[in-house]
């Protein structure tokens, strides 16, 4: 059996590639490389770029994902992350160590994701209290967004009727409240920032991978990357003045 690391390997795999996508009328083709490889694919195809014209050599999804991972426990580990996945009880010091440096992916996944549904509910939460100290109404519509959602969990209702639901947009209702807490906390627009910036990218991310969706992989992750970078690159500028 042939090495997979083997260049002629690599060769191989990126022709075959080609050509079968000729054979279906694409003209273009993204061939998906774990990190190891992604780097070796790209430079055959920069050495023979009118053989291997439209093909596109792309990091593998979980690999990325697992350098994000890394870069979140960089900036996010001192700033509340690690405290919130250990001291709460879900995960081992030693296993949310491994989480926030990019080696444990299943773990960080589920990780990430209790800590999104943990400050989405704290967020919901404030927001009724701050409607209820303001003695402002709840917006009747998003009454009702609400009793709907509800009744659809309560019922089980079809899956396209609640997919419906959780699709339905009510941002606008909540910027009011994120805005103020913005302007009075800087820790909120902190935690405001993660969840917009990065976990929901991240989210967007595997959706689009799981879909097929290129044009969508592509731009969360130069938003990721972005994010990535740009934070490091300042923390280290700190660090080193």
């Amino acid at each position: 059996m042939a090495n997979p690391s083997d260049l002629s390997t690599v060769y191989t795999t990126l022709k075959l590639l080609k050509s079968t996508a000729n054979l279906l009328g694409q003209d273009c083709i993204p061939v998906f490389f774990y990190m190891g490889l992604v780097t070796k694919a790209l430079e055959i195809t920069w050495a023979r770029p009118d053989e291997l014209k439209g093909v596109i050599p792309c990091e593998d999804g979980m690999h990325l994902l697992m350098s994000v991972f890394s870069g979140i426990g960089y900036l996010y580990d001192d700033a509340g992350l690690w405290q919130m996945l250990c001291e709460s009880g879900v995960f081992a010091a030693g296993t949310v160590n491994s989480m926030l440096s990019g080696k444990d992916f299943d773990r960080a996944m589920r990780g990430l994701k209790l800590v999104d549904r943990a400050l989405h509910a704290r967020l919901f939460y404030h927001f009724f209290l701050w409607y209820r100290r303001s003695q402002q109404q709840i917006p009747s519509d998003l009454q009702l967004i609400i009793q709907q959602f509800e009744t659809a969990v309560l019922e089980s209702t079809d899956v396209d009727h609640f997919l419906s639901l959780l699709q339905t947009d009510i941002e606008d209702k909540l910027q009011p409240l994120v805005d103020r807490y913005k302007a009075i906390f800087p820790s909120f627009k902190f935690l405001d920032d993660f969840l917009t910036k990065v976990l929901q990218p991240i989210k967007i991310l595997i959706s689009s991978t799981r879909n097929g969706i290129w044009k969508i992989f592509q731009a969360m992750k130069v938003e990721l990357f972005q994010r990535m970078f740009l934070n490091i690159s300042v923390m280290v500028s700190l660090q080193q003045s």
